[in-house]
């Protein structure tokens, strides 16, 4: 064999083998890159995090749903901590002079001048709308607030699914990963609502994961859905906020697929708006609107009877339920039917200077003022009223 011949074979052979070793390492290199979106270190990581996800949505709703839409910053929310409830009792003062000819009266004040000084009567009309609390909820939507339901939520599910997650428990895997962003996909608009029926969380968040073998796995995309109607929650509790805010008479009331149930706190009272169609944790979903106890309103009294007393002795004035009558010996005392509404639909008991019976001698003549409570035990609201005294004729 020529010389010429056996170099070429050489050269051949050289090309062959530097080919082969190409197409190995190519083939490694996409191994590492690609061959492992099925691995178990993939599957195992995937599993965590979308657990962990799902967890958290879950725990946040309930947060949601326990502080009237909101997660405090020691929770892992946005919210700064405090006493305030849902719906809160008004501020402000009575309006001007001249407020019950222009209807201007819906402000609060102390009592006796709640809700407005001639309750409820204004230019001859009985009016129960007005001024009857400040609605805390907060908006729903990030774009309408910075304080938003949406955003605390999300802000929640992000840290808290990190802390739950824990990469560093994967001690067989060289970890690294991103940060993390968490979008929650819901009813856009109130056209949305009647065909709500979940809410998915997207957790975008790229983890790579190597393994011992140079094997990587790379995930970034995370997504849970839980039968939570949470457009639809926040709007029925929306409505009977403002509802309560500006309506005394409001009465909280069962349509479905809501069930309204009422509980009692330190502060006041509870509604608890429970949809049938969302599940948290294996059990219908609860919103829960927290109000602090508004004052009841009492009734204008209009001027009572002349009171008459023996010269020697008392006539006693006395309230039975939420009748006024007088025990006088001579003439007659026209009862007078007290009248009261309580923003929360509270029990109203009526007493005179605090007290069911007051005694009124002839030491009051010619006048005495009293006061007339509507009490819910946890406020009052009342009126003073003067009376004329005078003595009974002589027999």
């Amino acid at each position: 064999m020529k010389t010429g011949q056996i170099t070429l074979f050489i050269i051949i052979g050289m090309l062959i083998l530097i080919t082969l070793g190409i197409a190995v390492y190519i083939g490694s290199a996409v191994k590492k890159e690609l061959g492992t979106a099925r691995t178990a270190s993939a599957e195992q990581i995937e599993e965590v995090i979308t657990s962990c996800l799902r967890q958290t949505l879950e725990d946040g709703m309930i947060l949601i749903g326990q502080q009237g839409g909101k997660i405090y910053t020691t929770q892992g929310g946005i919210h700064t901590e405090s006493a305030q409830t849902t719906l809160s009792e008004p501020i402000g003062t009575v309006g001007s002079p001249n407020c019950e000819a222009t209807k201007t009266c819906f402000f609060y004040s102390t009592p006796p001048d709640y809700p407005f000084l001639t309750y409820p009567f204004i230019a001859g009309e009985q009016v129960f709308s007005g001024y009857y609390g400040i609605n805390n909820l907060p908006p729903l939507y990030s774009q309408d607030n910075e304080q938003s339901v949406q955003e605390t939520l999300e802000k929640y599910i992000t840290t808290k699914t990190q802390i739950c997650a824990n990469l560093s428990q994967f001690d067989a895997y060289d970890i690294s990963s991103g940060t993390p962003t968490v979008e929650l996909i819901f009813a856009k608009d109130i056209s949305q609502l009647e065909t709500e029926t979940a809410l998915t969380a997207q957790l975008k968040w790229s983890v790579n994961a190597t393994d011992l073998d140079g094997n990587i796995a790379h995930l970034e995309m995370f997504t849970v859905r839980i039968p939570v109607r949470l457009g639809a929650i926040y709007y029925a509790a929306k409505q009977k906020i403002d509802a309560d805010v500006t309506e005394i008479n409001f009465e909280p009331k069962t349509e479905h697929p809501f069930v309204i149930t009422i509980g009692k706190t330190e502060q006041g009272s509870t509604i608890n708006l429970t949809d049938v169609n969302s599940n948290v944790h294996g059990a219908p979903y609860t919103f829960t609107i927290t109000r602090h106890n508004r004052a009841p309103a009492l009734w204008l009294i209009d001027e009572l009877d002349t009171i008459y007393v023996p010269p020697d002795g008392a006539t006693n004035l006395r309230i039975n339920g939420n009748k006024l009558s007088a025990q006088q010996p001579c003439e007659k005392f026209t009862t007078k039917e007290l009248t009261a509404n309580d923003p929360d639909n509270d029990v109203i008991a009526f007493s005179v200077n605090n007290a069911q019976a007051i005694e009124i001698t002839a030491s009051d003549i010619p006048q005495k003022t009293i006061r007339i409570y509507a009490n819910d035990k946890q406020n009052a609201d009342f009126q003073e009223i003067t009376l004329n005294v005078a003595l009974c004729a002589p027999q």
